[in-house]
């Protein structure tokens, strides 16, 4: 059914192709080239033909386009075989994995699901040899092993000259000088909203589809596709691009409280869009160095390259953290669920536009407070009770009144000095002891009390914004020794 569907589509979306470059010093140490990086496309194909045979082998599908051919398997039970692998590779033949294997039978039985599963899932997608893929990587691995090599008797050299580290750790940078250049020049303000602009213009049709897909209006509710990342531009694609995306493929139409965990976005957006080369280069510098830092037990396993700078490894961007700060805008916003005990995982909360936009229509019915303290009702009794406390002008004034009256009764009594409690804030003297007779706490602060103090009393402690947090710490005070009216 699957090869009947390829030959009736003409169609098939084709996955990154994507190699690391990698090869290591005389004293072991990794140098990574630039990667190969074929991005993933959509093939329309002029034939395609089923089960036919080739020299010493016979693929499930051979589609073809402008004279060349593209071998297809489908994975159902068994995949490609070592023996077929290395005969492909030797005749330098490319060839497509699809594997079907883990179908669920609903799928299976859905007609459209099917069709988009054989055709349009990437991840589902494998290359067994890709020919420019590989082409490229020798060419990218040869530029690499000549660097190696220079670097090899630099280092033969240093060895013998007995360089010291500052001198190495300088020859190193210099392999990666231009990527970081490029990285610098690239976080410049202006540069990024240029190549925002430019992004946004050349995705304008795909922003509009999956726009359309999810329902969304920019003009209606807040703009939850047009948000501020750091690093987001380092995508292939505008914004508005892969954060839409991961609505539609991880939130849209899926079933409330379904996890979705950062690092499994991040790699479907990378694996989908793609990053700049120079920014996934540096990083992945970066990430391998800290993994060997830490397995070594070096300083560099929590900054990075040992031969960059502290600046240098925290100028390089990686794809996670854009990825996690929306996701985390998503649960601000009640999209989301954040999980307390891991920062990578999320819930959904909401699962589409039309629901959230309900959900917004639903707090400006109930209110700011009511909702807050919905959210929080584990915490609703403190809050009310701390909102009367603080909100009862009649404590507070009345509070204000024995502090006026044991102000002046210390003063009348002769007492310069004085002492504050600072728990119910009124004032005592010496001869009351060591405690505060009004509500017996033993801390208390020394004062000076004047005649213009008494004069001015009222004003001071009208202006006294601690009284409330006073009258919440002792509502009930012994206020017997105040000749105070209005008890």
């Amino acid at each position: 059914m699957a090869k009947q569907i390829i030959q009736d589509e003409l169609l098939i979306y084709t996955p990154k192709y994507s190699k690391e470059t990698i090869a290591y010093d005389d004293e072991g140490i990794p140098h990574y080239g630039k990667n190969t990086h074929i991005p993933p496309d959509n093939v329309e194909f002029d034939r395609v033909d089923v089960e036919v045979s080739k020299s010493g082998y016979r693929p499930d599908v051979i589609a073809f386009k402008n004279g060349k051919s593209l071998n297809i398997e489908i994975k159902v039970s068994h995949e490609v075989d070592e023996e077929k692998a290395s005969l492909i590779k030797s005749v330098q033949e490319p060839m497509l994995e699809i594997d079907l294997s883990d179908l669920t039978e609903d799928t299976l039985l859905d007609i459209e699901q099917f069709n988009w599963e054989v055709i349009q899932n990437v991840e589902n997608k494998e290359w067994i040899h890709n020919p420019k893929g590989e082409e490229n990587y020798e060419k990218n691995l040869a530029q690499l092993e000549i660097k190696v090599e220079q670097i090899n008797k630099k280092i033969r050299k240093q060895k013998e000259k007995k360089k010291d580290f500052k001198e190495l750790k300088e020859k190193k940078r210099e392999l990666y000088q231009e990527d970081l250049e490029r990285l610098e020049k690239a976080k410049d303000s202006k540069e990024i909203e240029d190549r925002l602009g430019k992004l946004e213009s050349a995705n304008s049709n795909l922003i509009r589809k999956q726009f359309q897909h999810i329902g969304y209006e920019e003009e209606v509710g807040p703009k939850i596709f047009s948000v501020q990342t750091d690093s987001g531009w380092i995508f292939q694609v505008h914004p508005k691009v892969w954060q839409s995306a991961i609505f539609l493929k991880f939130i849209q139409d899926e079933s409330v409280d379904t996890i979705i965990k950062a690092n499994k976005v991040k790699n479907w957006v990378v694996n989908k869009y793609g990053i700049l080369d120079f920014v996934e280069t540096l990083n992945s510098i970066k990430q391998k160095h800290k993994k060997i830092g830490k397995r070594r037990g070096k300083w560099y396993g929590e900054k990075g390259a040992w031969f960059f700078s502290d600046e240098e490894n925290w100028m390089i961007d990686s794809p996670y953290k854009p990825i996690v700060q929306y996701l985390n805008y998503l649960a601000e916003i009640n999209i989301l669920n954040t999980d307390d005990d891991d920062y990578n995982k999320f819930r959904i909360r909401i699962n589409s536009w039309d629901k959230y936009l309900a959900h917004l229509r639903r707090l400006r019915a109930i209110g700011k407070r009511r909702y807050k303290i919905a959210k929080k009702r584990k915490r609703v009794q403190y809050l009310y009770s701390k909102l009367v406390n603080l909100m009862n002008r009649r404590l507070v004034m009345k509070r204000i009144q024995d502090m006026i009256a044991s102000e002046k009764r210390v003063f009348e009594q002769n007492e310069k000095e004085g002492r504050r409690c600072k728990k119910c804030l009124l004032y005592f003297s010496k001869l009351d002891g060591d405690s505060c007779p009004f509500c017996e706490h033993d801390d208390f602060k020394e004062v000076l009390i004047s005649e213009s103090s008494i004069k001015n009393a009222k004003h001071r402690h009208a202006c006294n914004t601690s009284i409330p947090q006073a009258v919440e710490a002792a509502p009930i005070i012994d206020d017997s020794i105040l000749n105070v009216k209005g008890k």
